[in-house]
């Protein structure tokens, strides 16, 4: 009886280590064994749990059911970490699109940097970045954009791009206009010393 109560202890230690992981549940049904490094607002990071020194990994909330931890907690990100708390938009497509892109968009900031740096070595050169960045698009994967469905809607994406390109232009412009003025201020210096 000793022997059979010790072998079951000892077998239901091993199998509650060998589960010791966490687990993401897909919106699709999907169970990824993880171990989770970060829930942000977007969504969950994480690192597959056969490779722990790996890469790591997102997945955006919109994607995730819920996450259940090895100690068997479970969270739904679909409660917890919402900023939008509607899951439809509300009003205007186009503009709900616009309004998000200004608070959430900032992909930006290597342009405006890129652009800051260069003019500060050299305005006439500065203008460069400063074109070619303030003319193109933001990619797609620097959007940051609240919910991956509602770029679905044809007027909501053109909003929420239309503003993201907006503000790209004005961060690059700023950058540049910065960079102009700091070296005008520096070449007037170097003239009233002489």
């Amino acid at each position: 009886m000793t022997k059979r109560l010790l072998i079951t202890l000892l077998f239901y230690c091993c199998s509650i280590s060998s589960q010791a992981q966490d687990l993401i549940v897909t919106k699709l049904g999907d169970t990824i064994q993880v171990k989770i490094v970060e829930l942000n607002k977007l969504g969950v990071n994480f690192k597959k749990y056969n490779k722990p020194h790996g890469l790591v990994y997102s997945m955006h909330k919109s994607r995730v059911e819920f996450i259940q931890y090895e100690n068997g907690t479970v969270d739904s990100l679909d409660n917890k970490h919402r900023d939008t708390p509607l899951q439809t938009i509300v009003g205007d497509p186009y503009k709900a699109g616009a309004t998000d892109a200004q608070k959430y968009y900032q992909g930006y900031k290597s342009a405006g940097t890129g652009t800051l740096i260069v003019g500060l070595l050299s305005p006439l050169g500065g203008l460069i970045p400063a074109i070619a960045c303030s003319s193109t698009k933001p990619k797609e994967r620097n959007l940051e954009y609240p919910n991956p469905d509602f770029m679905q809607n044809p007027a909501y994406a053109d909003g929420y791009r239309h503003q993201a390109k907006l503000t790209k232009q004005g961060r690059v412009w700023t950058n540049w206009g910065v960079a102009f003025g700091v070296n005008v201020l520096f070449a007037f210096l170097l003239l009233i010393k002489h």
